[in-house]
């Protein structure tokens, strides 16, 4: 079948005698000469985008909002960086780079956008729409969840997948090499020991298919399916060198018409084989497309019980998380008008007769920074001031 290569890049760190050489293939943004300009909402978003004088534009905020950056041609000669760890965006514009630092959720409309993303747990999900192609995406030390967090809908794409491996404590990275849509990277514990590979093996869409790592005491091998709209629908994992995971498995989902999770199927082992889980998770949500709960169901003994619950308010921003799997564990959020979290608390109860509490208030300026942080921690309080 004749189509155009999809472009694998690697991106390596290596410490040596002190010195961090980067060793980079592949595209990189500039950023175009002119202003640089700080926003906080939707409005202000979409009025710098139209600016001619402004050549990178920062988003950032900590408030529970939903934002649409609108199609504007004005956009290509401008870097976009997003810092919204709590916002839903949906964005339809092509740029000259965007770095995303945070969002509760990401939706990509447009066509031919260069993302750099530094921490894929940051992000809540990443989606590229039906049909939309992303140029190039960029990760720095991929989580074992990036699954997850890149969903790429029936027809769309991202062209040119990089991921980068850095120094992180005692463990060196560098990369030994790539080769059609595998990615290898070659580890090594200490300059001193014998290294071992990590390898990512990635579809033509762009979708990771297979996770494989083969360090010692905890390797493992992860292998993913996804339906035509990029849901994941089967995951099969196993240990390969140790019982660091413990278990080996499948796991297979299913979808509502909307592409919300309502089932999952678990039928799993321990590390000697000698037990076997089998149990149903099913999710339920409200009219508005909120998770409010999950069943967790014994499928060797019939035994269910609701194991998560959570309320939100008229906005849709949470309020309440009730834990259940173990001891129970309870989040409580208060927000003000501007939708920004003003309290977060959580009571652990370790045992019937002792609970730990711990609780967070937060104060902003005017721009949305937040400047003051009280912590109490069971009973200990603390109080961060920032300069923002």
């Amino acid at each position: 079948m004749k189509q155009k290569l999809r472009k694998l890049t690697l991106i390596g760190m290596l410490m040596i005698a002190g010195l961090v050489v980067t060793i980079l293939i592949g595209y990189v943004p500039a950023k175009a000469a002119g202003k640089s300009v700080r926003v906080s909402t939707e409005k202000a978003l979409n009025k710098a985008v139209k600016n001619k004088n402004v050549s990178e534009i920062i988003f950032k905020t900590e408030a529970f909002i939903n934002v649409t950056i609108k199609s504007n041609k004005a956009a290509a000669s401008k870097y976009l960086e997003i810092n919204a760890p709590n916002a839903n965006i949906t964005n339809k514009s092509t740029f000259n780079g965007i770095n995303m630092q945070a969002a509760r959720s990401y939706t990509e409309e447009a066509n031919g956008n260069t993302y750099e993303l530094y921490d894929d747990t940051k992000v809540g999900n990443f989606t590229v729409a039906k049909k939309k192609t992303v140029k190039s995406m960029t990760l720095l030390n991929p989580s074992l969840e990036i699954h997850r967090l890149i969903t790429i809908r029936n027809g769309a794409k991202i062209e040119e997948f990089n991921l980068i491996s850095s120094n992180d404590g005692n463990v060196i990275y560098s990369v030994l090499h790539s080769d059609k849509n595998i990615i290898t990277f070659k580890y090594y514990l200490s300059k001193y020991d014998d290294y071992f590979s990590l390898e990512y093996k990635i579809d033509d869409s762009g979708r990771i298919t297979k996770y494989k790592n083969e360090a010692p005491e905890f390797g493992c091998e992860y292998n993913y399916k996804y339906d035509a709209d990029g849901n994941i629908v089967e995951n099969s994992f196993g240990d390969m060198l140790g019982d660091y995971l413990g278990t080996d498995g499948f796991i297979t989902y299913e979808y509502d018409s909307d592409f919300k999770l309502i089932r999952e199927i678990h039928d799993e082992y321990d590390d000697q084989f000698q037990h076997q889980y089998q149990y149903e998770l099913k999710y339920n949500y409200d009219k508005n497309g909120n998770l409010i709960s999950r069943v967790n169901t014994d499928l060797k003994t019939g035994e269910s019980k609701t194991d998560i619950k959570i309320t939100y308010d008229k906005k849709g921003r949470m309020l309440s998380r009730t834990d259940l799997i173990g001891n129970k564990f309870v989040e409580k959020y208060k927000y003000n008008k501007k939708g920004f979290l003003t309290k977060y608390s959580y009571t652990y109860e370790q045992s019937k007769d002792y609970t730990y509490k711990f609780s967070e208030t937060y104060k902003y300026n005017s721009a949305g920074d937040m400047t003051q942080r009280t912590t109490n921690d069971n009973g200990k309080k603390t109080t961060q001031k920032y300069k923002v």
